[in-house]
């Protein structure tokens, strides 16, 4: 990711820090908390105080992070392959164990029990009332735990403990590959340590479904983005990854409206990271993606309704995801003073990334703090949606802390790009000056050149060479090409030559005197004896490369 300051990290970061504020006063302001003192009072001190606690625990993590990695080679440890297995399962492990603990303080199960009463009703083989296409869902993977643990509200926990377990690395695997090893984990470990997801798993609901699919289709959305960083982003196959990504954001749209949050994440991710491939590419992938995700919900809106009755349709889903709600976060901190303080400890947390943005540009954090945003936004004003509940919202508030925890354990801090240009500047004469020096002392030395061997035709190459060929030899005044025979073959062909000039010289054999650049040349292509032949005995032919 880009570790300098943009206009969409600003944007995001002015988003983020505002409506923190706004949520911390707003939380103060219904707390009830210091009764004898007034509520603004007591928003503007918790807005304070938040502050003051987050930049404390920022500060003081950062530097004992960079303390750490200063005095220690721990950014150079490359993570091995069982520790990526061993925390995903340590964390499904602690799951099912401290979920199993947190819901068993519950007694009674709540929640819509006609969805149960139905998936009796489908598993003794009848027809059930329809409902919506996410209760639909719900009942039919209770009936089918209903085959295997029986007809008893048992099924209803069950099922709803494997959704929450899902959820869980789903929202593991996206904060992994966004954020990195340590956020992921230490993330995770919060939603399952938090008792608010333990405690609503004997509430029989399709929202335990709708929020598992909400944070699968995070994971995939991130997948996606991070194939924009590699090539392929430019093979065929991501073209249908397209298409499907964007078949599955219109069914979830038309499911949970506040999954358009992930749209938004979508975007900006895409402004932030650094393309690898093709810009044709990738505007094509995200108009292939708008394009199915339009279709999508478009066929949704057929399905429930009918071809004749698409406005109708339309009109009710919008009519259900509108207007504003009784935020359940604000039910919680009104329920009791541990929630309160649990609350403000969570906001004061989430709170550091605004912190640690003065001093660290991890650009790559911007993308989730949005997301986040936007789902509180949506809990507030989208009407009857899985993230007006207590689990989304305290979902979106770890997903905040993660990104503080990336923040904190940042290696390279914010250079602004002026000061690199001007160091790149500064070192170019001296690096000029060092190229001139090195070529100049390579010049006064002279290159040796073995004997025989034939230099390449250019301007470097003749001059102050002294080659170390054997000028002198007998044949070359006879046949005018060099030889690179050894000194055997060099006797013999002086033999040669004394016995060739005592015999008298026949017609052909004087043109060959007078042109000895186009004389055959038998002589010179004879092989080297056996006994003295070296690296340098070659076999010379007429027309050949050693004509001079």
């Amino acid at each position: 990711m880009k570790l300098e300051k943009t206009w969409m990290g600003i944007c995001v970061w002015v988003i983020y820090f505002v409506g923190m504020l706004f949520a911390i006063g707003v939380t103060g302001f219904v707390s009830g908390l210091f009764p004898y003192y007034g509520r603004y009072y007591v928003a503007g001190g918790f807005i304070i105080a938040c502050l003051a606690a987050s930049a404390l625990i920022g500060f003081l993590a950062n530097l004992a992070v960079s303390k750490v990695i200063s005095s220690t080679a721990i950014s150079e440890y490359k993570k091995p392959l069982w520790l990526e297995i061993f925390l995903p399962l340590a964390i499904i492990i602690a799951g099912i164990i401290i979920f199993g603990y947190t819901s068993a303080l519950i007694n009674d199960y709540t929640g819509n029990m006609n969805l149960y009463n139905s998936a009796v009703v489908a598993a003794s083989g009848q027809e059930t009332l329809s409902g919506g296409m996410a209760d639909r869902a719900y009942v039919g993977c209770l009936k089918v735990f209903m085959g295997f643990l029986g007809n008893s509200l048992n099924s209803a926990y069950m099922l709803n403990l494997v959704l929450r377990i899902f959820m869980v690395i789903f929202l593991y695997i996206s904060l992994r590959k966004a954020l990195g090893l340590i956020p992921a984990f230490l993330g995770a470990a919060a939603v399952v340590a938090i008792p608010t997801f333990g405690y609503s798993l004997k509430t029989i609901d399709s929202m335990h479904l709708i929020g598992m699919t909400f944070f699968l289709l995070l994971m995939l959305t991130v997948f996606y983005v991070k194939g924009f960083t590699k090539n392929s982003c430019n093979r065929w196959y991501y073209k249908i990854f397209s298409i499907l990504l964007g078949a599955f954001f219109g069914l979830m749209i038309y499911l949970e409206a506040s999954s358009a949050a992930i749209l938004v994440f979508l975007v900006a991710a895409w402004v932030l990271s650094d393309m690898y491939c093709e810009t044709f590419n990738i505007c094509l992938n995200e108009i292939i993606l708008l394009v199915s995700g339009v279709l999508s919900f478009g066929g949704m809106l057929i399905l429930e309704g009918g071809y004749d009755n698409i406005p109708d349709t339309y009109f009710h889903w919008t009519w259900r995801f509108f207007g504003y709600n009784e935020n359940a976060w604000l039910l919680m901190v009104k329920s009791s003073a541990y929630n309160t303080y649990l609350a403000f400890g969570l906001l004061a947390l989430a709170l550091i990334p605004a912190v640690l943005y003065l001093i660290k540009r991890d650009t790559k954090i911007c993308p989730l703090l949005m997301l986040s945003v936007l789902g509180i936004v949506c809990s507030v004003f989208l009407g009857d949606t899985i993230a007006n509940s207590e689990v989304m919202i305290v979902a979106f508030v770890v997903i905040m802390i993660s990104c503080g925890i990336s923040a904190i354990i940042h290696v390279r801090e914010f250079e602004p790009v002026e000061k690199t240009e001007k160091t790149e500047k500064t070192e170019e004469p001296e690096t000029i000056e060092n190229i001139e020096k090195m070529n100049d002392s390579k010049e006064k030395t002279p290159r040796y050149v073995p004997e025989g061997m034939v230099l390449p035709v250019g301007e470097e190459d003749e001059e102050d060479i002294a080659p170390h060929f054997n000028m002198n030899r007998p044949e070359m005044a006879a046949i005018g090409i060099l030889s690179v025979g050894t000194a055997v073959a060099a006797d013999k062909m002086a033999s040669k030559t004394e016995e060739n000039v005592s015999q008298p010289l026949t017609e052909i054999e004087e043109d060959s005197v007078e042109e000895p650049a186009n004389e055959s040349v038998e002589a010179s292509t004879e092989e080297p004896s056996a006994e003295r032949k070296d690296d340098f005995d070659l076999n010379i032919a007429p027309d050949d490369d050693f004509d001079i």
